[in-house]
């Protein structure tokens, strides 16, 4: 988490610097400028509001960058928008630990199993994912609103847990959990200039843990700059 606290970091410094000229993250563009390519167009925040049976959840969300997109703009008042994200992704409680099973799913225990004198508990899972959203925008002038669908590639996931053992902070993590290797959601977003908020709705079908894994829902809203 260190690490990509400075990544973020970095990013918002240099972002402001990148907006005094934005066509600097341009890289190709047609004659007419109808088609771009742009890198690191975006970067984004979003807040989970998860809903499960099986542990109470508190903070989860989502931090994501863009690293290349491409832009169509078939009429002035339209563009279509296709890139790829890399994104974080972690689901936490303060009730419950999360852990792999033999088959390396997901899953959950109460906290109150545990030696009463541990204290300052907190379970979780973290993933990482490469996204790919494809967005119709209308512009109108400095303001955009946009509709679209995102693909998730599931890459890796990890399920922790840690509390509190007299001064000590015992940390218990586990690598490689298993994963549904496809995911989808829907999307919505609007902006006006370089900031604007989203919504990620999340069908029922469209999971990101494998079957047998804890289970939960989910939706997002969020804000991004340079959306």
């Amino acid at each position: 988490m260190k690490k990509l606290f400075f990544v973020f970091l970095s990013v918002m410094v240099l972002l402001p610097v990148a907006a005094e000229n934005r066509d600097r993250a341009i890289v190709l563009a047609s004659s007419n400028d109808k088609l771009q390519v742009e890198t690191l167009s975006r970067i984004g925040y979003g807040f989970h509001f998860v809903k499960s049976s099986e542990f109470k959840p508190s903070a989860a969300g989502e931090f994501f960058f863009n690293f290349v997109q491409l832009d169509v703009f078939p009429t002035e008042f339209l563009e279509i928008q296709f890139g790829l994200d890399c994104e974080f992704n972690h689901y936490t409680s303060k009730s419950s630990y999360f852990y792999l099973d033999s088959d390396r799913k997901v899953q959950v225990t109460d906290f109150s199993e545990m030696d009463k004198s541990n204290s300052r508990f907190r379970g979780g899972v973290r993933t990482f994912n490469i996204n790919a959203p494809l967005m119709v925008k209308g512009i109108f002038g400095f303001f955009q609103v946009g509709v679209g669908v995102e693909g998730s590639l599931n890459l890796a996931g990890k399920a922790y847990y840690n509390h509190r053992v007299g001064n000590t902070r015992d940390t218990h993590s586990e690598a490689k959990a298993a994963l549904n290797l496809f995911s989808f959601g829907l999307v919505a977003g609007a902006t006006y200039d370089d900031f604007g908020f989203y919504v990620k709705f999340y069908p029922k079908p469209s999971r990101v843990l494998a079957p047998g894994s804890v289970d939960f829902s989910y939706w997002t809203l969020g804000v991004t700059f340079g959306l």
